[in-house]
């Protein structure tokens, strides 16, 4: 169903928005905000004074995060999940990434679903489109070239309507700030379809942290942000 779509936790690239990651089972997830002052000590005086510095980006500890793995089909599309997770840390550097390299694409009948740019139906990952040819990377890649990670867009327990009503966490530009991914010894492994062992269950570990342009911090509005419609904050 599409609300359980947009309910779900997803990372979504900022580069190409049907390049995404939806987690089956909710994570537990914390919001931290921080707020600076300085904090003024006058001599002789009875108290200080508080002066406002500023609030810096805010953190969020994605910890829990279960990749379940019962058949080939589901290994086959957690590792397509985990490699995506570890492409988002990586910059758009070197020869392989200037060239196009040589990338395992996903053929149109492979069974990872692809999301459409809506939150509509089935929602899922793929970091590989599927038609996607080589020349197309290479002119993505060629514009990117130097760029630092790709900024994503966390949302988690979103609606259909985000702007026009109350939202918890709507496509809030993000970067990558740690990843783990533990590969237990006491869980069984399946084989992708290609024969990869991944295990049953993974709980994957990750932080992001607020990412904001000039021009988006420019575009603020206390009063809507207040009322919970502020998309991308």
């Amino acid at each position: 169903m599409e609300f359980e779509n947009v309910f779900k936790v997803k990372l979504v690239s900022s580069v190409n928005l049907r390049r995404r990651v939806v987690f089956d089972v909710t994570p537990d997830i914390a919001e931290n905000q921080n707020v600076n002052y300085k904090n003024i000590e006058p001599i002789h005086a009875p108290s200080s004074f508080w002066v406002y510095q500023n609030t810096p980006a805010r953190a969020y500890n994605l910890s829990n995060i279960k990749l379940i793995s019962r058949t080939i089909e589901e290994a086959t599309l957690n590792l397509q999940r985990v490699n995506c997770l570890r492409a988002w840390t990586k910059p758009f550097f070197g020869e392989g990434t200037a060239t196009g390299g040589e990338r395992g694409l996903v053929k149109s009948q492979d069974k990872a679903r692809v999301g459409s740019e809506q939150d509509t139906g089935q929602l899922t990952l793929t970091c590989f489109l599927p038609g996607t040819t080589a020349e197309t990377d290479r002119q993505v890649f060629k514009k990117f070239l130097g760029s630092p990670p790709e900024v994503i867009l966390l949302s988690a327990y979103a609606n259909k309507t985000p702007g026009e009503t109350p939202s918890n966490i709507s496509r809030v530009p993000v970067i990558m700030t740690q990843l783990s991914l533990p590969y237990p010894s006491d869980v069984d492994y399946i084989p992708t379809e290609d024969g990869t062992p991944f295990p049953a269950i993974m709980s994957i570990d990750m932080q992001l942290s607020e990412a904001h342009s000039p021009r988006e911090l420019r575009q603020f509005d206390l009063h809507r942000y207040r009322r919970g419609i502020l998309t991308s904050f």
